[in-house]
């Protein structure tokens, strides 16, 4: 995942990776181990989870614990994945991250409901082969997007201001519509109301 470091430094200004610990050694006498609380953000009540695409059995998997995430994706390597947050029962925010098989390209969709019944959504195409990350907005309303519209355009650090040329392609990815069908926000409703650390939904 050639641009995985850039998405989490400079897109999702997320921490470094942390590495699993060791599996300690079974001990049928001891207590079982607590069940793994999701992620609580700097929103009063906000969790958010972690989900993965595993591509060779097209089966979405949910982790309440963001270092069993980790670890999982550093084994697969998955194209798709997705942290999905809730406030109480409502959706507050979906991040898609896509990425393309040969590397050239991610694509990070963060989509945020707003308080009229729209979402917006906010993309970031990062684009090796150009050097570029263009970030694009848009809103959806009664099931349909707005065209979108760029917001900037920059070198891959972000420290450069950039043109983007007529040459440059986009990722043409469709924008979802509808964020309760998406299938790793319904893996993590099923995963919020079971005491297990991880749930696993094959794509219809």
């Amino acid at each position: 995942m050639r641009l995985l470091a850039i998405v989490f430094s400079v897109v999702l200004m997320a921490c470094s990776k942390v590495q699993a610990p060791p599996a300690p050694a079974l001990n049928p006498t001891a207590a079982p181990a607590p069940t793994p609380e999701p992620t609580v953000t700097a929103a009063q009540g906000s969790e958010s989870y972690s989900a993965l695409l595993r591509e060779e059995d097209e089966t979405w998997c949910a982790y309440k614990n963001p270092t069993d995430f980790q670890a999982k994706a550093e084994s697969v390597k998955p194209t798709d994945s997705a942290r999905v947050t809730f406030t109480g029962d409502k959706l507050t925010e979906l991040t898609y991250q896509i990425e393309a098989e040969s590397g050239d390209w991610i694509l990070v969709d963060k989509y945020t409901p707003n308080d009229w019944g729209g979402v917006v959504l906010r993309r970031v195409n990062l684009l090796a082969q150009a050097n570029l990350r263009v970030i694009q907005e848009t809103v959806i309303r009664g099931g349909k997007a707005d065209p979108f519209h760029v917001v900037s355009v920059s070198t891959l650090d972000g420290g450069t201001r950039a043109e983007l040329s007529p040459d440059v392609d986009l990722p043409e990815v469709p924008v979802k519509t509808d964020l309760l069908a998406v299938t790793p926000v319904q893996v993590v409703v099923q995963l919020r109301s079971q005491v297990i650390a991880e749930l696993c939904k094959k794509v219809n």
